[in-house]
């Protein structure tokens, strides 16, 4: 076999970097799932406080509480990512 076509090894910079792109394509699709998970399970309390007779008023209350809350979540990462 003639050395030309002998495969190179990756260096391990080349490694590296292979593994941080790795991981941060799945951490996206594991957030991107998470989102679409947060916002199925949303939508059925929604569709179950309807069933139960909760108003409008009381299902406006329940998004604007989730709202806050999500502001407050992303304060607090933001925050965190600051401090790395």
């Amino acid at each position: 076999m003639q050395e030309s076509h002998k495969k190179r090894k990756p260096s391990k910079k080349e490694i590296q970097q292979k593994v941080v792109d790795t991981f941060e394509k799945r951490l996206k699709e594991m957030h991107i799932k998470g989102m679409i998970q947060g916002s199925e399970i949303f939508s059925q309390l929604i569709l179950d406080n309807i069933a139960n007779g909760k108003t409008l008023d009381d299902i406006k209350s329940l998004c604007e509480t989730n709202l806050h809350s999500k502001e407050i979540m992303e304060k607090v990462v933001m925050k965190e990512k600051e401090n790395e």
